[in-house]
């Protein structure tokens, strides 16, 4: 299948010479956060592009917009509003100190020394059984859960008291892309009945779909940032009428330096001026604010074997860690929220403290040498020289 080109990602893609730029919102400056952010854009002899944050390529201009005036060497000859020159400038900062440009001069490989899946399957179990819990309790059954089992390529095995009685509650998990997964549950309520749930990893949110003919049952969860909290927006539909509707902010993680002390040697420096929200299965968002002008988020996926937050973190077996991380520019008196410089990656630390790292898409919002340098390679260090800050 070969993939084609609309006219406008070709514009963008050839866009050279910047002459003019303006990030501005739809809904005005005195507008509520639900405003549009917009670009209009001037370029060579008689370009423009004008596109909203509802465009397809919007992103795709931005990083474009972002990667030109970094690289431009006349940068007071581009045409910009205070506002938004404040923006551009802290977009060349970004590109000097972005997290992964360490691996630039690293040497990698195409195909990896352990298979990292494997271990993030297992990270999965937890969401199901999270929700299992919820759905049940929603219903009038009590759930609790004592034991996990693993098995043969994604099953497992649940034991949970149902109703008081032992039940084994038998789990499958497929993996559609390094994205998206599917987590199948049998015996759901009653033998043979099932109930699906469908997890989509964002690049800034996580989503949550789940579904059970069994129950007439279909609901959606998504997590997301806003205004520095850590969103929980649920609903759930039975027989076609809602049962269930509500937005909350997750836990926040008091004493983040002591809990991630001994994390830090994996993830990179934790503290007190982090923000960490914890999602109700045991994964961790955090949040770090430079100065007022910039927000750097980071949202981190660690296998709950690891005791996390309970037990000391423990570097002598195996290892998940999932990240990704993106930037806003933030100018609150124009209303103005520009996102950039989005990475993802896998961290997998072996039982000899070698650190595998590999990087997967980051969407539009990437420079061009993490696509074509690092996305979709693989990087090895040991831990004791291993650097990943927020």
């Amino acid at each position: 299948m070969y993939r084609v080109m609309d006219e406008t990602e070709i514009l963008i893609r050839r866009m050279q010479d910047l002459r003019m730029v303006h990030f501005y919102n739809l809904a005005g400056k005195n507008a509520s956060a639900d405003g549009v952010l917009s670009v209009a854009v001037y370029y060579g002899e008689n370009g423009q592009l004008n596109l909203s944050a509802l465009d397809k390529h919007f992103d795709l201009l931005v990083e474009q917009i972002f990667c030109q005036y970094a690289e431009a060497e006349n940068k007071k000859a581009i045409i910009a509003d205070d506002d938004t020159r404040a923006i551009l400038e802290h977009g060349v900062i970004e590109k000097k100190d972005g997290g992964w440009l360490k691996y630039l001069s690293m040497e990698s490989v195409d195909e990896p020394k352990y298979q990292a899946i494997a271990y993030f399957k297992g990270i999965l179990i937890p969401i199901a059984d999270y929700y299992l819990k919820q759905l049940y309790r929603m219903n009038g059954i009590e759930y609790k859960s004592f034991a996990y089992h693993f098995g043969w390529r994604g099953n497992c095995a649940i034991e949970a008291f149902v109703d008081k009685a032992v039940s084994k509650i038998l789990i499958h998990v497929e993996m559609t892309d390094a994205r998206n997964f599917t987590i199948i549950v049998s015996n759901f309520i009653k033998t043979g009945a099932t109930i699906e749930f469908h997890i989509t990893y964002g690049l800034d949110d996580i989503t949550i779909h789940f579904s059970s003919a069994y129950w007439s049952m279909d609901g959606d969860s998504r997590y997301f940032f806003e205004e520095g909290k850590l969103m929980d927006a649920s609903f759930v539909i039975m027989n076609g009428s809602p049962v269930y509707y509500e937005t909350v902010a997750c836990e926040k993680v008091s004493g983040a330096a002591s809990k991630f002390q001994r994390l830090e040697k994996l993830v990179g420096k934790i503290d007190d001026s982090t923000d960490c929200f914890l999602l109700p299965w045991g994964e961790v968002f955090a949040c770090k604010t430079s100065g007022t002008s910039v927000r750097d988020y980071l949202y981190m996926l660690l296998d709950t074997n690891m005791g996390m937050l309970h037990e000391p973190f423990d570097c002598n077996g195996m290892c998940l860690m999932r990240g990704w991380s993106w930037r806003q520019i933030v100018n609150e008196e124009a209303n103005i929220v520009v996102k950039t410089l989005a990475m993802s990656y896998d961290r997998l630390l072996t039982k000899d403290l070698e650190v595998q790292t590999y990087f997967l898409p980051a969407g539009a919002n990437s420079y061009g040498e993490y696509k074509e340098k690092l996305q979709g390679r693989y990087f090895y260090e040991k831990l004791e020289d291993s650097v990943w800050g927020l």
